[in-house]
């Protein structure tokens, strides 16, 4: 990509240093509040002890969803997804599967196993030939959410990722850009999924 800029003399360019350049204006502790992670930290929190008091798989999973929507915002900003976000989902996810194990659902660990796979491992694939089409990220958000997504049904995992393609694909082909940022259409696939599976499978 080949940015533009406005033409600057040598002379001007020489005088310009470090030290003369305005430094950014500290963050407030709102700002600091407000952080991708911050914000993340509390959805979890939130969310996991409904999941481990009395919800379940259900909380677990609005859990993971809430911390892959931040995630999602960073990729939308940064075109990165920290790991912390990541971890967070992972976090969720690992919570349902605890409560699910102490209510006498033992298959829980493989059905979120499955759905990991289903939803990462093309898209680990895809990465491991191509590393520029998706990033690492993406297949490590795909694989925690699919993981708290599967302990509803593993099969919502293949459709999730279905969507979540498509949708990508389709908003690409509308504003015409080749690259776009794959954590959003993860997450919407998560929830279309969760949403439309039943009927889909009924």
């Amino acid at each position: 990509m080949i940015t533009l800029r406005d033409p600057v003399s040598p002379t001007t360019e020489q005088r310009t240093t470090p030290e003369a350049r305005p430094s950014p204006a500290p963050a407030c502790a709102v700002a600091r509040f407000l952080e991708p992670g911050t914000g993340a930290i509390l959805v979890v929190t939130i969310a996991v002890v409904a999941a481990t008091a009395a919800v379940g798989i259900v909380a677990a999973l609005a859990a993971a969803l809430g911390a892959g929507a931040v995630a999602a915002l960073a990729d939308l900003r940064t075109r990165r997804i920290p790991n912390r976000l990541v971890a967070l989902v992972a976090i969720a996810a690992s919570a349902g599967m605890v409560h699910a194990t102490l209510h006498g659902e033992r298959a829980a660990v493989v059905a979120s196993a499955v759905g990991a796979l289903g939803f990462a491992g093309p898209l680990l694939v895809v990465h491991l030939v191509a590393p520029i089409a998706i990033g690492f990220g993406d297949v490590k958000l795909a694989a925690t959410l699919g993981a708290a997504v599967g302990l509803v049904d593993p099969r919502l995992a293949v459709l999730a990722l279905c969507i979540a393609t498509g949708i990508t694909g389709v908003v690409g082909l509308v504003v015409r850009r080749q690259a776009l940022p794959l954590g959003p259409g993860l997450v919407v696939g998560v929830v279309a999924a969760a949403a439309l599976g039943t009927r889909v499978w009924s």
